[in-house]
């Protein structure tokens, strides 16, 4: 069986992008996006969709070993700090770096480390 966590398709020749807000006040990136800035007060600036690079630093992860029911162990989750300055927890398709530069990529509305 396919991991479904893996890399697919491979498209080397295209940065893949997600889906953040960026606000107009503080100039900080979020994702997912918001409809207003969790920085800021609410009504304090405007937020604006973007679509942003893909691409990261892991600044941490970890390996569960015990899981809730319905998922399957080990399940590995990062904390990836993309170009744009935004946070973003993931799930994992294998054991990253720490300081490593990764791709991500959006599947059913979870973020990957692949």
């Amino acid at each position: 069986m396919r991991n479904p966590y893996a890399p697919y398709p491979p498209f080397p020749h295209i940065m893949p992008t997600i889906q953040a807000s960026k606000c107009a006040n503080c100039g900080k990136s979020v994702v997912p996006p918001r409809a207003t800035c969790p920085f800021c007060k609410p009504g304090k600036g405007a937020v604006s969709q973007q679509m942003v690079e893909a691409r990261g630093k892991v600044l941490s992860f970890t390996t569960m070993e015990l899981v809730p029911e319905g998922f399957t162990a080990p399940r590995t989750v990062a904390i990836v700090e993309l170009e744009c300055g935004a946070r973003v927890m993931c799930l994992c398709a294998r054991e990253p770096k720490m300081d490593e530069t990764v791709q991500l990529e959006e599947r059913d509305g979870q973020i990957i480390v692949v």
